[in-house]
């Protein structure tokens, strides 16, 4: 059976035999690559489904009362997402930001203040909301003190590790320096464990508060700031992109032994720089 297809460089039709020559090497290539795409998928779907959970519980939690922080860092893994209430003082002089983050489409920072919970030694770092960009120096942090004692309101978040490929700081600086004078105020994320080698005391190095805003409190600034990592839909994304590809390795696979003759022709002929001819020996104009 006989097939016709459009040739550009010749300006009309090449006939070629119509076969289906199966591969077991390009059927295992394309099986394998789709499976894995597939499951690549299906996992990124289950990833949308549990943050869209998360953001559910995280909503019906911000409206639940609030429980108190548990000693043991060990039962923090439990609480996140959770609303918690702390007391105790904030600890200034060792205040930093997290640079690269919008909030209402601005540029700007989070700041992040140690706390330290009353009768504890631990101190923990509270991300208190979001600040403008042109309030990235460390002299414009005074205006957004509190007083320092407090009982403030939040939900425990993790924190980040940097790595030589995910650096936690600007380029050219270094951080968890005990230098003195040399305290690394500029974060690109939260690496609380290198935080926690700067400062005098002990710090908590896998979860972090971020600060809910209470009623009574009118300030602009700092902004609340709670975020999830990845949102549902950079997930939901991700699904559609994995099954798309899963069905083009498919395709692919099928196509490569369907027109075997027309493909491999056409790679041999851009290899050599010159068009082969039909198996049929013939071409219609």
């Amino acid at each position: 059976m006989l097939t016709t297809y459009f040739s550009r460089k010749n300006k009309g039709f090449i006939v070629l035999p119509r076969t289906f020559t199966f591969s077991p090497l390009i059927t295992i290539v394309a099986l394998g690559l789709s499976l894995l795409m597939l499951k690549a998928s299906v996992w990124q779907w289950d990833r949308y489904k549990a943050k869209v959970a998360l953001i559910e519980s995280y909503k019906d939690n911000r409206q639940s009362s609030a429980v108190e922080l548990p000693e043991s860092d060990s039962s923090y893994t439990s609480l996140i997402n959770r609303k918690v209430v702390l007391r105790g003082s904030f600890e200034y002089e060792h205040e930093m930001i997290v640079l690269n983050r919008r909030n209402a489409g601005k540029p700007g920072s989070l700041l992040l203040t140690p706390f330290k919970i009353d009768g504890r030694e631990k101190r923990i770092i509270v991300s208190r909301g979001w600040i403008p960009f042109e309030d990235r120096d460390p002299e414009s942090w005074n205006r957004y003190r509190e007083t320092n004692t407090a009982e403030i309101y939040g939900v425990v978040q993790e924190g980040k590790e940097s790595s030589w490929v995910n650096p936690s700081v600007p380029a050219g600086q270094s951080s968890g320096s005990k230098t003195p004078g040399a305290f690394q105020r500029q974060w690109l994320f939260p690496d609380l464990r290198g935080m926690a080698k700067q400062v005098p005391y002990p710090l908590e190095e896998g979860f972090l508060i971020q600060k809910l805003k209470g009623e009574e409190d009118t300030r602009a600034m700092p902004a609340e700031y709670v975020s999830f990592r990845v949102p549902p839909s950079t997930h939901f994304g991700y699904t559609i992109e994995w099954a798309l590809l899963a069905l083009g390795s498919l395709l692919i696979g099928f196509l490569l032994q369907a027109f075997p003759s027309f493909f491999f022709r056409a790679m041999r002929k851009e290899k050599r720089g010159e068009e082969s001819p039909s198996p049929s020996g013939a071409t219609i104009h």
